[in-house]
């Protein structure tokens, strides 16, 4: 099982060895990096990427981009673009969205409406990544199986709760299981995964659990591996 990692560029990484160490020391080799406006952070971006065995995947958290699919795929075109203007070893192997509609001012009022727009966003984003053969990610509330699904979403055609669609249409999801207890973490995310023939992750704040959550996850249900959130809760990162 390999873990995968969230890093916020508000808090740059200023020593790359020691974050390769510790990133072989946690087992993650998957990378969710905020990244945006890659012309003028090019060097910064190409130089974090290249010179290890890390995946590192370009992350989003623009929460509008749910009801706004132009900026959405205006943002994986950047993407794109960045990728084909560097070398082969400072290419982002994917793109993931970390971007949470139920934040959104209008949401309340607006639910049905900003959650059909959400896995439209999602689906069209995917077909992009997918033609340019880059990976698509997506992180999902574990609450969604259970708040969300009685709303039936018709996305063309095909009635289903929104945690499917979103899985549907993406190469692996990371199930935010911000919870207290492993017992609660492992029975909220149960039913995502599984439903998912994909990569699943799980998503987990608290650094002192994930062992144990790896270890009653994989006699149950297997997955891809944790999610870390974040980088800068780990021992020595500050350092």
């Amino acid at each position: 099982m390999a873990n995968a990692i969230y890093i916020w560029s508000k808090i740059p990484i200023t020593k790359k060895k020691r974050f390769i160490e510790i990133c072989s020391s946690n087992n993650v080799d998957q990378i969710f990096f905020s990244a945006y406006n890659t012309s003028e952070n090019q060097s910064k971006f190409s130089e974090m990427i290249q010179g290890n065995d890390l995946k590192f995947f370009a992350m989003a958290s623009t929460n509008e981009f749910s009801t706004n699919s132009s900026i959405a795929l205006k943002y994986v075109d950047d993407i794109i673009k960045y990728n084909n203007r560097v070398g082969e070893e400072q290419k982002f192997s994917g793109v993931h969205f970390d971007i949470e509609p139920h934040c959104l001012p209008d949401y309340k009022n607006h639910r049905d409406e900003i959650l059909l727009k959400h896995v439209m966003m999602i689906k069209e984003c995917h077909k992009k990544t997918d033609n340019n053969g880059l990976e698509f990610g997506v992180s999902i509330p574990y609450w969604y199986e259970y708040n969300e699904k009685s709303i039936p979403i018709n996305l063309e055609g095909v009635i289903k709760p929104c945690s499917q669609h979103i899985i549907d249409n993406s190469d692996h999801i990371s199930i935010m299981a911000y919870r207290p207890r492993i017992d609660q973490i492992v029975n909220s995310v149960k039913e995502e995964i599984k439903y998912s023939s994909k990569k699943v992750f799980v998503a987990v704040n608290d650094i002192s659990i994930i062992k144990n959550v790896e270890t009653a996850l994989n006699k149950v249900y297997p997955i891809e591996g944790i999610a870390i959130h974040h980088y800068h809760k780990l021992p020595g990162s500050k350092d």
